[in-house]
């Protein structure tokens, strides 16, 4: 299969870890025996230029391509971009185009592509924020929006979510039928476990995330702050990795909680280091976020044998079964997160179990490899209904 992989959100050599979901999953895809080529549409360049690079052996087409705006709803695209974008597709005549992370209007432009050419055109959603985002800033501009996307994506051959979450939420204004599940998945070349961590008595607890307040760090440092006055005997350090507007917020909550000195806020890191630190570092990882569709950095601590605590409703408890892969506890809810951590301070046997069934249930069934299998089966099942049409 000839893949096509638009999105603007990509590895570079400048930033070599930035999406790199994507990659990893295009890079299996590519295992098995297919062609892949990545185009990005640059806002950095000008309008129409492009450009022939490579990452990771990976054929990368950078073609220049500025967006307008209209009142924020209707964006527009250069004439020459889409002349540009539209002479090399022809040229590499793709078996089907996948978009990824792309603005609307350059899928608008793709839906009108797909029209004159026939060539099978599916959207990869990431987030939850299909249709609304979670705080829109703007409540009318946010439904109008919306509203246009119900329009544009009912042009496109295929949704593919991240999670049945995505899915079900796809669902409300998109044909079922064309609705379809494919899991991101781990790299256990790069996640994996350590047979003895480094240890200086405390229970280390990790979350990577931006410090954003959907992502739940208040409530993970309140569940911190009611451990720690249970537990006796036992020091709990939390690892914070990322960055954001929270960081401040954040530092000066544990101060008035009083557990400054429990709480390590260790900024952006590189994303080998974040995988050598859940190796050597991490008793327990917890991201109480609220609003996540999968989250990928669960998957890799628990290829890294490190218990993941995740949120009810997310698209986690899909892969996590409460206290026996993982924990799961309700949105914005400390007394739970306080009750798992004591629980494994105290009962250190079932933790190591928790972690055992984690590490076998992912790397069994959640590797890239295996996103990539179910990636082909689901394109090779849409170019076969776009040939019966």
């Amino acid at each position: 299969m000839r893949l096509l992989c638009v999105t603007p959100l990509f590895p570079s050599v400048d930033k070599p870890y930035y999406c790199i979901y994507l990659l990893q999953q295009l890079r299996a895809f590519q295992k098995i025996g297919n062609d892949v080529c990545v185009l990005i549409p640059d806002c950095e360049m000008a309008n129409g230029l492009v450009k022939e690079t490579s990452f990771e052996q990976m054929r990368v087409i950078h073609i220049g391509c500025s967006f307008g705006n209209f009142f924020h709803i209707y964006k527009f695209m250069h004439h020459d971009s889409k002349q540009a974008i539209s002479s090399f597709v022809e040229k590499y005549k793709p078996d089907l185009i996948a978009l990824n992370l792309c603005p609307l209007e350059l899928i608008s432009f793709f839906t009108k592509y797909k029209k004159k050419h026939q060539i099978p055109t599916v959207v990869h959603f990431h987030g939850l924020n299909v249709w609304n985002e979670f705080e829109p800033k703007y409540k009318l501009l946010d439904s109008l929006i919306a509203k246009r996307k119900i329009k544009v994506y009912n042009k496109i051959d295929g949704i593919i979510g991240v999670s049945q979450k995505v899915c079900d939420i796809v669902s409300r204004h998109y044909p079922i039928q064309k609705i379809h599940l494919v899991y991101n998945g781990v790299d256990p070349t790069l996640f994996y476990p350590m047979l003895k961590k480094k240890n200086d008595g405390a229970f280390r607890i990790t979350c990577v995330a931006n410090l954003i307040p959907i992502k739940g760090h208040r409530y993970l440092l309140e569940g911190v702050k009611k451990a720690k006055d249970l537990v006796k005997g036992k020091t709990i350090i939390v690892d914070i990795i990322g960055g954001g507007p929270e960081n401040n917020n954040l530092s000066s909550y544990c101060k008035s909680l009083g557990i400054s000195d429990n709480v390590y806020f260790l900024g952006e890191m590189d994303y080998l280091d974040v995988a050598k630190h859940l190796r050597e570092c991490c008793d327990f990882f917890i991201m109480p976020s609220y609003f996540e569709s999968l989250g990928c950095v669960y998957l890799e601590a628990m290829a890294s044998n490190v218990p993941a605590l995740g949120v009810r409703g997310c698209g986690i408890d899909e892969i996590i079964e409460d206290g026996y892969s993982g924990y799961l506890v309700d949105p914005k809810d400390s007394d739970q997160i306080c009750r798992d951590i004591v629980g494994a301070i105290n009962n250190p046997e079932a933790f190591v179990s928790v972690a055992n069934n984690g590490y076998q249930l992912v790397t069994s069934k959640f590797t890239w490899d295996d996103s990539a299998r179910q990636l082909l089966t689901v394109y090779h099942s849409i170019i076969e209904k776009e040939c019966e049409v």
